[in-house]
């Protein structure tokens, strides 16, 4: 093979193994450990002269922050989910009509037809 060979397939590759680790990586900064009930900070200091917070009031807001957090987390995985079913879809098609997902080296290409 030529070198232009090569590279073009290092460059699929290392496109392939960058996008995997950002998907990776961003799935597991995405997901959301659920915390303990007993084990939530305590409330923070109030100043003297304002609203004091009860440690319920606290509680109900560190649960809705975990909430709201989990239902970005399922949605961001249920879009994710979607992008890559529609791009299954456009492959077949592609596919289906003849047209391979990337252009192939025309020795690849006469290799296949010889068949």
């Amino acid at each position: 093979m030529e070198p232009t060979n090569w590279m073009g397939l290092a460059a699929v590759l290392i496109t392939t193994i960058g996008s995997v680790a950002g998907m990776w990586g961003g799935r597991t900064r995405t997901t959301v450990q659920d915390v303990p009930a007993d084990a939530l900070p305590a409330a923070p200091v109030q100043l003297e002269g304002t609203w004091t917070v009860s440690p319920e009031m606290y509680k109900w807001v560190i649960e809705l922050a975990q909430r709201e957090a989990n239902t970005r987390s399922d949605r961001l995985e249920f879009l994710l989910g979607l992008a890559l079913a529609h791009i299954d879809r456009q492959d077949e098609a592609l596919q289906a009509a003849g047209l391979p997902s990337a252009p192939m080296d025309p020795e690849l290409a006469a290799a296949r037809d010889a068949r």
